[in-house]
């Protein structure tokens, strides 16, 4: 259960960015990703996972369903 959810503008507002410094481990490793990949592939961040993960997921799916039965 979250005990503070977004849901509104002023919700968004409201957040706080001032920890950014503890999550410098994030940037530096979606660079190292980015530089590994050389562009091969496009690198796609997903915020709030596993739920965004999992719709992405879902409409992958159905994508390539529907592909195949065309």
């Amino acid at each position: 259960m979250i005990d503070n959810p977004v849901r509104t503008s002023d919700d968004v507002d409201s957040l706080s960015t001032t920890n950014t410094d503890e999550l410098g481990y994030v940037g530096q490793s979606i660079q190292s990703v980015v530089r590994a990949l050389a562009g091969r592939v496009p690198v796609i961040g997903f915020v709030g996972a596993p739920s965004p993960c999992q719709l992405h997921d879902r409409r992958r799916r159905f994508a390539n369903f529907i592909r195949t039965r065309s």
